[in-house]
């Protein structure tokens, strides 16, 4: 995930149907972090506006536009520098996971009742790390552990899921407090079970 600054710079975009709150929000950040809100949205813009105006952040409200991840990844692919943070009031789980999978910088629930969890979600943001409200993580991790075929073992669940964050081998068994070849005992087991060859094929195989 691409890193940017905190200051004038940073240009940003806020897609919510109520301007009201998107001008509290506008005001928030620019005296909190020094951002440049350059845009107010009612509805998700086409693509040739974010070609136009080429804004850094995109905060969009996804209970009114929540297909908007359709366009999410094409965007990108033009304009790759864009973080795209969505936030709701009451997501269903494939919501959350539709915006994650494409792309989007995080997820955050409940920030109209909780201007600090905004912030706290861009200067995640601006740190390489994606931002997600705590039911989000629980949504991302649950989605992935059913994802896992049910004959893996504990320990070997924990080492896919070290794999999937883009660790080695060294650093598995760092992490897990295990021999590497420990760790790649257990790698050869889950290409075994997952009938794959390797670890790319594992992540793969499970999105």
């Amino acid at each position: 995930m691409e890193k940017f600054k905190l200051d004038n710079t940073i240009k940003v975009c806020i897609v919510d149907k109520d301007i009201r709150w998107s001008q509290a929000v506008k005001m928030l950040i620019e005296d909190n972090l020094s951002l440049r809100v350059i845009d107010l949205h009612k509805e998700f813009p086409k693509e040739k506006v974010f070609l136009e105006t080429q804004p850094h952040l995109v905060l969009v409200n996804v209970d009114e536009n929540s297909d908007s991840y359709k366009l999410i990844k094409s965007i990108k692919v033009k304009l790759p520098f864009i973080q795209f943070l969505p936030y709701s009031d009451s997501p269903t789980e494939e919501t959350i996971l539709n915006f994650i999978e494409h792309d989007s910088g995080g997820f955050l629930i409940n920030v109209k009742f909780d201007y600090k969890q905004l912030i706290k979600g861009i200067v995640k943001l601006q740190e390489g790390k994606p931002a997600l409200s705590p039911i989000a993580s629980r949504v991302l991790v649950s989605s992935f552990y059913n994802q896992i075929p049910k004959n893996l073992t504990k320990k070997e669940i924990e080492v896919l899921n070290q794999l999937k964050k883009g660790k080695n081998s060294a650093e598995i068994a760092k992490s897990l407090d295990i021999k590497q070849n420990t760790v790649r005992a257990h790698m050869y087991n889950i290409y075994e079970k997952l009938d794959v060859k390797n670890k790319a094929e594992a992540i793969a195989l499970l999105g």
